[in-house]
């Protein structure tokens, strides 16, 4: 499936997505959008909201703008799983905002082997790969960011906050700049069975308070 041209706009306010609005236990595979997608919150490029989806293959070229839980293919996320997809459009947002998912709450979310190469422009909690990734069992492997990630308190170039989950074998080589809690891989890493595993980061950083190489603050 590929939705192409900027006239294939999708505009809304809760739960937007070009392909799927909320996507419950559904398989994407080997789809591309390449329109605008914009709304309010749960704003994804590809699903708004999805629970217990697959994206796989698949790309979204569009810009995507919300105001919570903004993502280059996923806004909201639970017990999902991404592989092998890329966002190469512009992904502006509020709180919550990611290269590639915006908000993975509560339950599994596993992201593996996807690029961001779009720039990300957020609030808090902003990430080049994911904004917000709070769950025990959550993963990020084998993964890159090479866009800028422009936000406010908790800006990762991965992810902007990690509260229990791992990140493995990834890269960020985009700019990243926040205010507060400010990481080249993440902003804030809350939590003790948060892990960072063989990942590199290589871009330049810049904020106020809580700057680090590789992360902003862990507690």
């Amino acid at each position: 499936v590929m939705l192409t041209g900027p006239l294939m706009s999708v505009i809304g306010n809760e739960s937007v997505g070009s392909l799927l609005g909320y996507s419950s236990s559904s398989q994407i595979t080997n789809c591309k959008n390449t329109g605008p997608v914009q709304g309010r919150e749960n704003i994804g490029g590809l699903v708004g909201n999805s629970f217990s989806g697959q994206i796989t293959n698949s790309i979204n070229a569009g810009s995507v703008q919300g105001e919570q839980s903004t993502g280059g293919l996923v806004g909201g996320s639970g017990n999902s799983q991404i592989s092998k997809s890329m966002n190469t459009g512009s992904v502006i947002g509020g709180k919550d905002t990611g290269g590639l998912i915006g908000s993975a709450l509560y339950s599994t979310t596993q992201i593996s082997n996807s690029i961001n190469t779009g720039p990300v422009q957020g609030d808090n909690h902003t990430g080049g790969l994911v904004g917000k990734l709070s769950s025990s069992s959550s993963q990020v492997s084998g993964s890159i960011n090479t866009g800028s990630v422009v936000g406010g308190n908790s800006t990762g170039g991965l992810a902007g906050y990690l509260r229990s989950g791992q990140i493995s074998n990834s890269i960020n080589t985009g700019y990243v700049s926040g205010r507060y809690e400010v990481g080249g891989l993440v902003g804030a890493l809350y939590g003790i069975s948060s892990a960072i595993n063989n990942t590199i980061s290589t871009g330049f950083i810049s904020g106020n308070d809580d700057v680090g190489g590789l992360v902003g603050d862990a507690y």
